[in-house]
């Protein structure tokens, strides 16, 4: 029996709708119906570095997944991970150095998933103490936050230029206190990170030199929960990177909009938000570089007692796979 013109228009009509549907991205259909918003305590940095959680809280994501984000800012990923031990968050954003080192001593902390990679320290130094030039920072006072990437880059850039680590007074500071030091020339210069460094600079001018830190090794902002809430809340996981991929995808689409909400949210110029977007790749992915950077991180550590750690760490046994696994296999890049 044959099937009128009609009748042919209508079924391939019906079949192009579900084909378009069946294809669409399956995070939509992950949205809780009937339910209350489940509150998730997690901790971001100021500026680009967390850009998708905050894209994600604007556009609505988390609540399109059935979650509130309740966002706490920090100047270091160290504290933020103290206050994660502490039971005072739930997730927290941490650049992967202090967790790299165990400077949080803990076997419960699980890698979610890194949601930007970046690379914008600098050493910042008083051009009026006689520093002109990378070598002329030896048996000077350096401010730098212990326990932070800061430790690790300013012996890096120290050790590529010929300055031993022992020849640099290391003053302990917060990142807050490093611009009050400069001025007040309680340091001679400070290893910082962004928007801290546009901060110094702005204020002190011509009075400061700097240089790059990191050379060509990015770090990571990581996602770090610990290991009862992930297997006590597996789903809150999942909806939550589904709504930073979410966040990924509208930055990537509409990257104009997506700064606009950093601009607005922090109060940047637009000069310096562009120069902040440069610094920072914002991806939602677990790769294997990420693991050759905290092994590279532990092992200098471990040479120069700066942890207490003995043997090196299996770093790939402190990493979440599943969540990420599930939602999206091909950012998952970790041999396993």
């Amino acid at each position: 029996m044959g099937i009128g013109k009609d009748k042919k228009c209508l079924l391939c009509a019906v079949l192009f709708l579900g084909i378009l549907f069946s294809g669409t991205d399956s995070r939509a259909a992950e949205k809780p119906s009937g339910q209350a918003l489940e509150t998730v305590r997690i901790a971001a940095f100021q500026g680009t570095i967390t850009a998708l959680l905050h894209v994600a809280e604007e556009k609505g994501f988390f609540e399109r997944y059935g979650l509130k984000a309740s966002f706490s800012l920090y100047e270091a990923g160290i504290t933020a991970l103290e206050d994660l031990v502490a039971g005072k968050l739930d997730i927290a954003a941490v650049i992967e150095y202090p967790f790299a080192i165990g400077r949080v001593k803990t076997d419960d902390l699980r890698i979610i998933s890194s949601i930007a990679s970046t690379n914008n320290v600098e050493l910042i130094a008083r051009t009026d103490r006689g520093i002109s030039r990378p070598s002329d920072c030896r048996e000077k006072r350096i401010g730098v936050m212990r326990g932070t990437f800061g430790e690790f880059f300013l012996a890096v850039f120290l050790t590529f230029n010929g300055i031993r680590v022992a020849d640099v007074k290391m003053v302990d500071l917060k990142p807050s206190e490093m611009e009050d030091a400069m001025i007040r020339g309680a340091v001679d210069g400070v290893i910082i990170w962004q928007p801290f460094v546009h901060n110094i600079k702005q204020k002190m001018g011509d009075k400061v030199v700097s240089w790059p830190a990191q050379g060509s090794q990015d770090s990571y902002a990581l996602l770090v929960a610990k290991e009862p809430y992930i297997k006590s809340r597996p789903a809150v996981i999942e909806r939550l990177l589904r709504a930073l991929l979410d966040a990924r995808d509208y930055t990537k689409q509409h990257t104009a909009d997506a700064q606009e909400i950093i601009k607005k949210r922090f109060g940047y110029e637009s000069p310096f938000l562009q120069l902040l977007w440069s610094q920072n790749r914002l991806e939602v992915q677990l790769t294997q570089d990420l693991l050759i950077i905290m092994e590279d991180e532990a092992r200098w550590a471990m040479q120069n007692k700066v942890s207490q750690m003995r043997k090196m760490p299996n770093f790939f046994t402190h990493i979440y796979l599943d969540a990420l696994k599930k939602i999206k296999p091909e950012a998952v890049t970790i041999i396993h």
